[in-house]
């Protein structure tokens, strides 16, 4: 056969080593300059940084460490623990493909989602974070899988390789309630869950409706029991 007619088998894929671990990091630098409170002022500030630290165990277990750095009002630079989880994996279960638990200091149903399949990364925090409804971690557990099989390849490396289930994903679990920089002030707990929905998969992919709601007490007293329903439409 000619040359451009033979197949050449790919190479063998070489087997995962395990244990492995990645160290990445990832910050913010904001320049501002303005008035506030009759003063001006013109200065730099750190508006995010992480430093992660990612574990493989074994095929189906992994962990996370991410400590967060952040400058307070005063401009004391501060380290919060965002995120310290252990990471199960498991074989599909039917209709669910890519399941996996998260245990310990974990993302939050709602805001890893928007922030991974918007094509733009916020400085500040998102909107229902910025207005007090929760954060993007806390203390508990944390079930994540898509609905159906992937997305087509060539989608997910022109568009978005997150969250690819065909016809959607879930995510759901129990927390504490008070985030990742608050302690727990009582002995309620708060339930939250997403779920998103392609209803045209093959004609338009990228298009999404997300259900999203909050059930449970407030941390402390002052504050009120939640009660949230959110809807979004996104493409």
């Amino acid at each position: 056969l000619p040359a451009w007619e033979r197949s050449t088998p790919e190479p063998p894929k070489p087997a995962p080593t395990y244990p492995s671990v990645k160290l990445g990091a990832l910050w913010y630098l904001s320049y501002q300059d303005g008035e506030a409170a009759g003063a001006d002022y013109s200065k730099f500030i750190i508006k995010r940084g992480y430093i992660s630290v990612d574990a493989t165990v074994n095929s189906f277990m992994s962990a996370r460490i991410t400590p967060d750095i952040t400058q307070d009002s005063s401009g004391d630079i501060k380290m919060r623990l965002k995120y310290a989880y252990a990471k199960f994996h498991t074989g599909s279960l039917g209709y669910v493909t890519k399941p996996f638990v998260e245990v310990g200091v974990v993302h939050m149903p709602w805001l890893d989602y928007e922030e991974h399949i918007n094509l733009y990364r916020m400085q500040d925090t998102m909107f229902m974070e910025r207005n007090g409804l929760f954060n993007s971690a806390d203390f508990g557990v944390t079930f994540v899988g898509l609905l159906g099989q992937e997305l087509p390849e060539d989608y997910q490396k022109t568009v978005s390789k997150d969250y690819p289930g065909r016809r959607g994903s879930f995510a759901f679990g129990v927390y504490n309630g008070g985030g990742y920089h608050a302690s727990e002030q009582n002995s309620n707990k708060v339930i939250e869950g997403r779920l998103s929905y392609r209803p045209l998969p093959d004609a338009v992919p990228g298009l999404q409706l997300s259900y999203f709601g909050i059930r449970g007490k407030g941390n402390t007293a002052a504050e009120p029991d939640w009660d949230v329903d959110a809807l979004m439409a996104s493409y």
